[in-house]
């Protein structure tokens, strides 16, 4: 476990999902966000709120792409491989749990904010990857 390379791919994959993250969620699919107000907490402050998640599982997308990195390739190809395998994973039963418990998640927006997670996750992982380089997981 190289502490340097998953710092290094954390900080770029933080980068690439905060950026993103703040485009789709703020403009591509504000219309979706608006329709789910209802179900957010006003207390949060939001957008901190959004970063401090985002920054996170950058932190953890690193630690474990350095350790299962060679499964999916080397470099930024790899990480973002890794990125939509997890976008889906973390996605999919998120977003379609949060649309059967919540009344204000509808099955179509479920599906966007699936996408919006693949896309966020491939983002990440391209980063991280090139950030990475071919060094990822050799252990």
């Amino acid at each position: 476990m190289n502490i340097g390379r998953i710092v290094k791919m954390a900080v770029a994959g933080a980068v690439a999902y905060l950026v993103v993250d703040y485009v789709v969620l703020n403009y591509v699919l504000a219309g979706a966000m608006a329709s789910m107000t209802s179900i957010m907490n006003p207390a949060v402050p939001s957008m901190a709120m959004w970063m401090l998640v985002d920054v996170v599982a950058a932190i953890l997308f690193a630690v474990v792409f350095d350790r299962v990195g060679t499964s999916f390739g080397s470099g930024w190809m790899g990480g973002a491989v890794f990125g939509g395998y997890v976008g889906v994973m973390f996605g999919v039963p998120t977003w379609i749990g949060l649309q059967l418990y919540l009344k204000d998640v509808s099955y179509s927006n479920a599906w966007l904010f699936i996408a919006s997670t693949v896309v966020d996750y491939v983002a990440m992982g391209a980063a991280a990857g090139a950030a990475g380089g071919d060094e990822t997981a050799k252990a």
